[in-house]
């Protein structure tokens, strides 16, 4: 992976006189591959290579450059780097035995904060300075730059502090300043000064350690020899010029040991001196790397306000990888600079990244995508990696005339195959990453056009034989679903099912209207019966019931305490039941929910502790919109499985609902036609997140992109709404006999009784039959351990006992059961009810 974006990028031949940083380098991954590549390329070209200038010019101009904000990271990288270089810097001391490296660019940084516009430390360039009043000195030669410390203060002890702890500003000399001063005209030239002069302090900071108090901590000497270590150039004046930086340096040096007993922080002073450089005045030609994948949600406050104000890709809940990019882009050298990442496929296929995809098609030339998808190649693949490539362009023409070159894994190849097939699918890509038109199981390649992409719109990355297809669905649709809709909602959130969530014992479905009666309900996660009311319970469903056309219900409802009531404008909301409402109208359930009290108050760290209204959801949304003709998709599913709620009987959860505005609800059954068909499938899973093993998210945000057709032409409509409820009717009868007898049992008024039964052996499922005796009795017999026999299975009639057998035997056969599960099979008393 590495290498599909060092050679995506070109870093190979000729790369000795470039520079190339890996801004998020961790352990040093990206930094050892351009390093080997960096020497590889310097023996290409000489046979006899003067190591001790090369890796002083790697080193200190710097031509590879590590940034992290960990300090553990750095050093694992640093440690990397020494190895990396190690044969040549042997091969260089033998040529000079008193060469040495005193520093490497691997440096301790928050990449992504910019001090030149953050902070006003502007060290100018091209007339572009701009300097805060307390960055700028008096003179206006010099800035100073604050270095945050690692050292707990209170406020009235220290001059500056920042959230309880130590800041020391360093003082650095305006681009301006030192051009005139010494004659350094570019920031390599300052970059390589700026270490002799760090250089240069920590030579005297031995001198303190050797004489102690009778130390001054003034410049002594030595500025023009540290100067001269990083650059052959003879400047006028160096050390005239530099000894009251580095006074300036010793006194925080000074400072700290006496003050605060630790003078060995100043590697923090260096870090944030050159990284200064490196960071906001330096371009490179290659930027690479694999950013950090944080999501908005889990960063500091204070960090989110600075990236929102030096970013254009922070729109919405973004992940911190995308201001990488941004920053990325930035430093590239105009017109020939190259970015290889690296990320997350998901900014193509989210709201949040439409930030990122603006800065993406106005900054750069999209080379190439490789989009990995659900795969097994990399060990995080619940990330679902992607590897950009892009390369500055500044011309709007050759952006929008360019095109990208696609490689795309196929979803769920992530099979059991393991390491075989993530090597097959490296190998394919390797092998054919440079044949457009190249397609087999698990891979295709194709160029896609760049001027197709826009920032508002979704990326859907497709070979020109699906785009043809994917287009024409987009001309000869009148809508898409979210013009249609008043809104595709997301189900209930009760933060407690396994209070909510009850099996009803007594019962079958039990609808809005039917009120006035009480069930035994047990909740789901407890064994306790309750007598609850029927008014408050509504047939429930989870995200696995939602299936295509019809719910498999499970027989789950949930205890719902809301009202629904008409809010003006023809509005509908929710309210919740007031406690002296349920007290007094429904006392029954007013205790089920007074026995989970502690419970339901300590959800989500008891944030409804001492709430009046701790029997409610916590997150009470869209309560209004249920109990209306919708469509159910499951959130996540491996194709469309779009059911129809015709009625308002099903509230969810873990599933999302199409409903249609009152204009277009009497379409309901046309409408889930179009859903479930293949061709808006087909739509639907270009532009939607692909999960492991296949599975792709079926959120609103996705849904409401999708186009349909409302215009009603007579004929298709019908034959989709006779379609629909041809399948509706079959599944309905199906899903009826599953339910036997309860299912029935609604339409029977006579009197029950009750065949109760603990399973002797674990059956998925019963596989039971009928037998009977010489005497004329039936039993249901599965294996050699269950037989049933009841006396409310005798009849005084042979054949009405045959019946109440196969009765029996509809209930049990076929259902997955436990051993020593209990089961209650209600069955007519009368003959002619069974």
């Amino acid at each position: 992976m590495i290498d599909y974006i060092m050679d995506g990028v070109g870093y190979d031949r000729g790369v000795s006189e470039e520079r190339l940083i890996d801004p998020a380098c961790g352990s040093g991954t990206f930094l050892v591959e351009a390093i080997e590549r960096y020497l590889d390329d310097i023996e290409r070209y000489e046979d006899d290579p003067d190591w001790e200038e090369h890796l002083r010019d790697l080193c200190t101009r710097p031509r590879v450059v590590g940034l992290d904000i960990h300090p553990f990271a750095v050093v694992m990288a640093q440690i990397r780097f020494v190895v990396a270089i190690l044969p040549a810097y042997q091969k260089a001391k033998r040529q000079n035995p008193e060469f040495t490296l005193r520093r490497l660019p691997i440096y301790r940084t928050d990449t992504l904060r910019n001090e030149k516009k953050l902070t006003g430390v502007d060290l100018g360039d091209d007339d572009t300075q701009q300097l805060t009043l307390d960055a700028v000195t008096e003179n206006k030669q010099d800035v100073l730059i604050p270095v945050p410390l690692p050292v707990e203060v209170d406020e009235d002890d220290a001059p500056e502090t920042d959230d309880g702890f130590l800041v020391r500003r360093v003082r650095m000399p305006l681009f301006e300043t030192i051009k005139l001063g010494t004659g350094v005209d570019n920031f390599g030239e300052y970059f390589a000064a700026l270490q002799g002069v760090l250089d240069n302090v920590k030579d005297h900071m031995k001198l303190a350690e050797e004489f102690g108090d009778d130390f001054d901590w003034e410049y002594q000497s030595g500025l023009a020899g540290s100067i001269g270590t990083y650059t052959s150039r003879d400047y006028d004046g160096v050390e005239a010029f530099f000894a009251p930086y580095v006074d300036d340096m010793l006194e925080n040096v000074r400072y700290l040991k006496e003050e605060h007993n630790d003078g060995r922080l100043f590697k923090m002073f260096e870090d944030t001196v050159l990284a200064l450089v490196v960071k906001n005045y330096m371009e490179y030609d290659y930027v690479v790397g694999n950013p950090p994948y944080v999501r908005v949600q889990n960063l500091p406050e204070q960090q989110k306000t600075m990236l929102e104000k030096l970013y254009t890709a922070t729109t919405g809940n973004y992940d911190i990888y995308c201001p990488f990019y941004e920053r990325g882009l930035d430093w590239l050298s105009e017109d020939t600079g190259r970015l290889g990442y690296i990320t997350p496929n998901q900014f193509a296929v989210t709201d949040y990244g439409e930030g990122l995809r603006e800065v993406l098609l106005r900054d750069s030339r999209i080379e190439k995508v490789y989009d990995f998808r659900d795969s097994g190649v990399f060990e995080d693949a619940t990330n679902y990696p992607a590897i950009v490539i892009a390369k500055d362009e500044p011309d709007e023409d050759a952006r929008q005339n360019n095109d990208i070159r696609c490689v795309r894994v196929r979803a769920d190849t992530d099979d059991d195959d393991g390491r075989e097939l993530d090597e097959a699918i490296v190998d394919g890509v390797r092998a054919h990453r440079d044949d457009p038109g190249y397609s087999d199981d698990l891979i295709d390649v194709f160029e896609f056009p760049q001027e197709k992409l826009s920032p508002e719109r979704y990326w859907a990355f497709m070979p020109p034989e699906e785009l043809q297809v994917f287009e024409k669905l987009e001309t000869q649709s009148g809508s898409i679903i979210g013009e249609v809709t008043d809104a595709v909602f997301q189900g209930i959130r009760t933060s407690k099912n396994k209070v909510y969530i009850v099996d009803v014992l007594d019962a079958d479905r039990i609808e809005s209207d039917d009120t006035g009666d009480t069930v035994t309900v047990v909740p789901t996660g407890d064994s306790e019966e309750y007598e609850i009311e029927t008014d408050l319970l509504r047939p429930f469903l989870q995200g696995d019931d939602v299936k295509r056309w019809r719910g498999d219900w499970g027989g789950l409802h949930v205890v719902h305490p809301y009202f629904v009531e008409e809010s003006g404008n023809d509005e509908v909301s929710a309210g919740l039941y007031s406690q002296d409402y349920l007290e007094e109208n429904l006392p029954q359930t007013w205790e089920f929910f007074l026995s989970h009290k502690s419970e339901l108050e300590a959800r989500e760290g008891g944030r409804k502790e001492g709430k009046d209204d701790w029997y409610g959801y916590i997150y009470p949304k869209n309560l209004g919109k249920f109990e209306n003709p919708k469509i159910i998709q499951g959130h996540i599913a491996t194709d469309a499985t779009f059911m129809i709620d015709e009625v308002g009987t099903w509230y969810f959860t873990t599933a999302y609902a199409v409903l249609l505005s009152d204009q277009y609800r009497h379409l309901t059954e046309e409408m889930a036609c179009q859903l479930n068909s293949k061709t808006l499938d087909f739509y639907f899973k270009h532009i939607t997140t692909v999960k492991m093993g296949g599975y792709y998210e079926y959120r609103s945000q996705y849904v409401e992109k999708l186009p349909c057709v409302t215009s009603e032409d007579g004929e298709k409509f019908e034959t989709m709404e006779e379609t629909a409820n041809e399948i509706v009717d079959t599944i309905d009868l199906d899903s009826k006999t599953n339910r036997f007898p309860e299912a029935y049992l609604g339409d029977y008024d006579g009197e029950l009784q009750y065949i109760d039964y603990e399973w002797q052996t674990r059956r998925y499922p019963v596989n039971a039959d009928v037998q009977g005796d010489v005497d004329g009795d039936f039993t249901v017999q599965a294996g050699r351990t269950d037989t049933i026999r009841d006396p409310a299975m005798y009849s005084d009639d042979r054949e009405a006992r045959r019946r109440r057998a196969e009765y029996v035997h509809a209930a049990v056969d076929g259902r997955n059961v436990k051993s020593g599960e209990e089961v209650s099979i209600p069955i007519p008393r009368d003959d002619a009810g069974v």
